[in-house]
């Protein structure tokens, strides 16, 4: 059976339009991505690599974070389980970067990549819209080198605006008693049709990448959400985004920073 990454595809113009412009945005939702970008920017920047390195973009998309990776001199490689977005991501790597930049069409869960092959990958949000991550975690840690580091990211079930949304907690405790599974939907960019975005708690993830034989080094969130009421937004919303970023704020406190909407990890392959 196909993964749900397969299913979906990614392959739309509604669809590559909303992914290479979600950077830009200045609202709330385009400043949460970018922060999640920049933080895996960030372990890059102090992970002591030479520039022979090879980093690799699974789920590139429309290439964005790789623009930033080849200005810094890396060789980079992209990939993507769908043509149309890689067509995208070729697209706006002009010809200064191209030397630096290969793609590759491919599913995260059958990489395309020798064992051991390769020095750091970054996959952000992709294993959130798989069916289960084990399979996913375990493909990363095939094609990384011993000591290796894979910079992934994924949709926090512990998610603060949630508790905070008391009728919705109720909902959703109720489904966890009826042995339901928690998954929330996205509707995509200019349809009417919606994605299944699986979350996760955040000790679930670091046991499963220590399953495949990676370490936990770090991780942070982002806040991704606003505050909601029965699951909507509550208005308004620049007041909305300025209480949930300064909730957001003491990232030093472990128990605090666990209710990000996004949490990315920085793990070491053993």
């Amino acid at each position: 059976m196909k993964n749900r990454l397969a299913q979906l595809s990614f392959s739309t113009q509604a669809e590559i339009d909303y992914w290479k412009s979600i950077y830009d945005r200045e609202d709330f939702l385009g400043n949460c991505y970018k922060q999640r970008m920049n933080q895996a920017i960030s372990w890059l920047d102090t992970a002591g690599l030479s520039r022979n390195s090879i980093i690799v973009d699974v789920g590139c998309g429309a290439g964005i974070l790789l623009q930033q990776i080849a200005r810094r001199g890396y060789r980079t490689i992209g990939t993507d389980y769908s043509r149309a977005m890689i067509r995208e991501a070729r697209s706006i790597c002009d010809m200064e970067l191209r030397p630096r930049v290969q793609f590759v069409q491919g599913d995260v869960e059958r990489l395309p990549f020798a064992d051991s092959s390769l020095d750091f990958i970054i996959c952000l949000g992709v294993v959130t819209y798989l069916r289960s991550e084990v399979k996913a975690l375990s493909e990363l840690s095939r094609v990384l080198i011993p000591n290796g580091t894979l910079i992934l990211s994924m949709v926090n079930k512990a998610h603060l605006p949630h508790y905070l949304d008391l009728p919705r907690f109720a909902k959703l405790r109720v489904q966890k008693a009826l042995g339901m599974k928690t998954i929330y939907t996205r509707r995509k960019a200019n349809s009417n049709t919606q994605s299944t975005v699986r979350s996760y708690f955040i000790p679930e993830i670091i046991k499963s990448l220590q399953h495949q034989g990676f370490e936990v080094e770090d991780y942070r969130t982002v806040p991704l959400g606003l505050l909601t009421f029965l699951g909507f937004a509550i208005p308004p919303v620049k007041l909305n985004a300025k209480i949930t970023a300064l909730l957001a704020q003491p990232k030093s406190i472990p128990v605090i920073r666990s209710f990000g909407g996004m949490c990315i990890f920085r793990a070491l392959k053993s």
